[in-house]
C-alpha cells in the first residue's frame, strides 16, 4: 500500500446464503495470440470497465513498461476513473484458476477473453478485479456483487489473459446526482449527502441495531427527499418505519454500485433553485466501518467532540477517551465519557470539532454496510431501544459501529 493511502482491512460481515459460481470462456483465435501491445482506454473514459497500458499516466503515476497491476497502479487508475480517494488492498493476487473464495469456470482462465466468477467469502468490501494481459491490465467493478461475467474483449487488444487479481476497499465514494427540486428544509440538504433511490414508493432501509436490510415505504411525508433527472431519491440515515412513517426501527439506505460508489447530492457552487452551495458540502468519500466493531477501519482514533456524556459497558474506551465517571446498575458497571472521541452519532456519519464544525477529509466520514451491500451513515455508539419513538439508550451495551440512530447520543 502506498504512503498516501490508509490501511485497508477486510470487513468481516456474514454473506447470507450459499453462493455458487460458474465460468465460461470464449476461445481466443490466432489474431488474439498475435497481439502484443494495446492502448489503454481509461484515459478516455470515467467509467468502468476500462484498461490501462504501459507508459500511460494516471493521477501522477506512470504505468510501468510491463503494464503490471501493482496496487499503486490500480489506485492511480481508479482515482481518475472512479474518484480521487481510491484506496484498495489485495484479496487475491495473480490468480489463473479458482482459488479459495473465488471460483472460475473453466478453472483455467488464461486462454480466454471472457469468464464468469462467483465469490463465496465473507468480506463484503470486495470491489474490483484487474485482468492482466500483454502490456497492461483492465479494471472491472464488482462491488455489491457475488457473481458475474468479465469480458475483456476490446479492452486488452485480444491478447490472452496472464492473470487476474481481486481488490477490496474501505472507501465509499459518491456519484453526483443533480437535484431539480428539494423536499425538506433547504438548509438541511448538504452537498454529497448520500442518497437512496426511491423506486415505486419504496427505498432500501436497514434495521438501526442489526443492519438487517429491508424495503421501507417512502412517501412525500416520510422524510427528506429530492427530485432529479434520474428520478426521486431519499437522503440516507433517516429513521422510518416499514410502512413509511417518520421515526421507527429502520434507517434509509442506498445500494452500492459495482464501481464502489453510491449516489450523492451534487454541490452546485451556489444556492439557487434551493440546491446546496460549495460551502455547504460533506466530503465526497467515507470510510466503510465494520458493523459491530470497536476498532476503526482507518486505524486512527475517533476525534468527534461529544458535548453530551456517552455511557456504555465499554472500558477502557476503544478510542482512548479518559473515563469521566462510572456506576453500578445492580448487574453490571456502566462507564461514562465526554469530549474528544467519546462517541459519534451524526446523521451524516461525520465527525465534528468542539465548536460543532464538521472536519474535512474522508477519514472523518463514516458509513456501515449490511451483509447484502446496502449502506447507511455509521455511528459509534451504544445500542438503543428505538421504539417507541424517539427511543432510549441501552447504557449496558458496548460502544461499537452501528447504523446512525435518531436517539440523541454524543451531540445534540
Amino acid at each position: 500500500m502506498t504512503a498516501r493511502t490508509r490501511r485497508v482491512r477486510r470487513i468481516a460481515l456474514a454473506v447470507s446464503g450459499a453462493l455458487a459460481m460458474s465460468l465460461s470462456v470464449t476461445a481466443v483465435g490466432s489474431a488474439g495470440a498475435a497481439a502484443e501491445t494495446f492502448t489503454g482506454t481509461c484515459t478516455d473514459t470515467v467509467e468502468l470497465p476500462c484498461s490501462a497500458s504501459a507508459g500511460q499516466a494516471y493521477d501522477g503515476y506512470v504505468i510501468d513498461a510491463s503494464g503490471n497491476d501493482f496496487e499503486a497502479a490500480v489506485e492511480a487508475v481508479l482515482s481518475e476513473a472512479v474518484g480521487p480517494y481510491a484506496d484498495v488492498s489485495a484479496l487475491e493476487r495473480g490468480l489463473t484458476r479458482s482459488s479459495g473464495d473465488f471460483q472460475f469456470t473453466p478453472n483455467d482462465v488464461t486462454r480466454g477473453q471472457r469468464f464468469d466468477w462467483t465469490y463465496t467469502g465473507d468480506a463484503a468490501n470486495h470491489a474490483y478485479v484487474t485482468v492482466k494481459a500483454a502490456n497492461g491490465f483492465a479494471v472491472f467493478g464488482i462491488a455489491g456483487q457475488t457473481s458475474g461475467t468479465i469480458d475483456v474483449a476490446g479492452l486488452l487488444g485480444g491478447h490472452e489473459i496472464s492473470h487476474l487479481s481481486v481488490w477490496s476497499t474501505n472507501v465509499s465514494q459518491t456519484t453526483p446526482i443533480k437535484a431539480t427540486k428539494l423536499h425538506g428544509k433547504p438548509k438541511s440538504f448538504l452537498g454529497n449527502m448520500r442518497l437512496g433511490k426511491i423506486t415505486k414508493g419504496t427505498v432500501p432501509c436497514l434495521h438501526v441495531e442489526t443492519a438487517e436490510s429491508a424495503t421501507c415505504k417512502f412517501g412525500r411525508k416520510s422524510g427528506k427527499w429530492l427530485e432529479s433527472t434520474k428520478g426521486p431519491f431519499a437522503v440516507t440515515g433517516q429513521a422510518v418505519t416499514l410502512d413509511g412513517k417518520p421515526g421507527g426501527e429502520y434507517v434509509t439506505a442506498t445500494k452500492i454500485s459495482p464501481d464502489g460508489t453510491v449516489p450523492g447530492l451534487e454541490p452546485t457552487g451556489n444556492d439557487t433553485a434551493g440546491t446546496p452551495g460549495e460551502s455547504e458540502t460533506l466530503d465526497g468519500a467515507a470510510i466503510i466501518e465494520d458493523m459491530g466493531a470497536a476498532y476503526n477501519a482507518s486505524g486512527r482514533d475517533l476525534v468527534n467532540y461529544a458535548t453530551l456524556e456517552v455511557c456504555t459497558s465499554s472500558y477502557p474506551h476503544p478510542d482512548g477517551t479518559p473515563l469521566r465517571s462510572y456506576y453500578w446498575t445492580g448487574s453490571t458497571y456502566v462507564f461514562c465519557y465526554v469530549g474528544t472521541g467519546a462517541g459519534l452519532n451524526d446523521p451524516n456519519g461525520t465527525e465534528r470539532d468542539a465548536y460543532g464544525n464538521y472536519y474535512r477529509g474522508s477519514e472523518y466520514s463514516h458509513v456501515t454496510m449490511s451483509p447484502d451491500y446496502y449502506e447507511t451513515p455509521a455511528a459509534k455508539r451504544p445500542a438503543t431501544i428505538p421504539y417507541p419513538y424517539p427511543g432510549t439508550i441501552n447504557r449496558e451495551s458496548p460502544l461499537v459501529w452501528r447504523p446512525v440512530s435518531t436517539v440523541t447520543i454524543a451531540n445534540d
